[in-house]
């Protein structure tokens, strides 16, 4: 979770635009737990989409990726 806050996070600071957005919301769907992080950042290329579940796949270089 905090790796997802922190990227959101990085994604905004890359973003020139003035409304800067990160949503975290939680619910309760049948007795399981969904969290949802949005943010409104700079986005992925479509490469880095594929990828982006390979273990240690990251776009950083300190990074090690989710």
């Amino acid at each position: 979770m905090v790796n997802l806050i922190t990227n959101s996070l990085h994604a905004l600071q890359d973003k020139q635009f003035e409304e800067k957005l990160l949503l975290i919301s939680t619910q309760i769907i049948d007795d399981e737990y969904e969290i949802r992080i949005y943010d409104n950042g700079i986005g992925m290329s479509e490469d880095t989409k594929k990828k982006i579940f390979e273990p240690l796949y990251s776009t950083k270089g300190f990074g090690v990726g989710l």
